[in-house]
């Protein structure tokens, strides 16, 4: 293998990353606006399409056995290039909380009753994929600062978790009819408040590999 060819399977091995980013950021977005519009036929659209993150991550996988076995890296290169499947196994397992969110929205659909989305369940969500997608680029740019910028962001999506928590016990208090949907919803807010916890995994995983040092963010 030339030095150019190890050149352009690092950058193919980039491409691959940022491409699965975006299937897994574009998936759990749309995933919160089919729950927000309690969007049955959308939610069934996601679930099928998650097969198409599995097969991007698995051809990372593929790519990064390739550079390892042929190329024999060592130092920050080894380290880069491992990194990288632990990001996409971590995007893997993010795109499934997509899903997650998608089947509670067809659990809802068959609830006797629906309560109103909680505030602080939208406003989680929104916080864990941005703590996805700036972990993602944080990795990508092995920029330290901005992961270690992270660790703030998880104790907002704890905190917001249990707000969430509160204001479905509160509801579902109220009307016990409503008790099946607040019980979606709370699976919603496990699988979001996980996804903030992988995305500062990611971090962790940066600043690791960015500088040879490991460091906690969120002890």
């Amino acid at each position: 293998m030339t030095h150019r060819t190890y050149d352009q399977d690092l950058a193919r091995l980039d491409d691959m990353l940022r491409s699965l980013n975006r299937l897994v950021i574009s998936a759990l977005r749309q995933s919160l606006l089919t729950l927000r519009r309690m969007d049955a036929i959308g939610a069934r659209a996601l679930i099928r399409e998650d097969q198409h993150i599995n097969a991007l991550q698995a051809d990372i996988d593929t790519m990064v056995y390739r550079l390892v076995a042929l190329r024999q890296p060592v130092a920050r290169d080894l380290r880069l290039i491992l990194g990288s499947a632990s990001v996409a196994s971590e995007l893997e397992r993010a795109g499934d909380y997509a899903k997650t969110v998608a089947r509670a929205v067809l659990r809802i659909e068959e609830a006797p009753a629906r309560m109103d989305v909680p505030a602080e369940l939208a406003a989680l969500g929104e916080l864990a994929v941005g703590m996805l997608d700036g972990a993602v680029a944080a990795f990508l740019n092995q920029d330290a600062a901005a992961a270690r910028a992270l660790a703030h962001e998880d104790d907002q999506a704890d905190l917001l978790a249990r707000q969430l928590v509160r204001a479905v016990r509160d509801a579902a208090g109220v009307d016990v009819e409503l008790a099946y949907t607040g019980l979606a919803l709370l699976r919603v807010a496990a699988a979001l408040e996980r996804l903030a916890d992988r995305a500062t995994n990611i971090a962790e995983r940066t600043v690791f590999f960015a500088t040879g040092e490991t460091e906690l963010l969120n002890e």
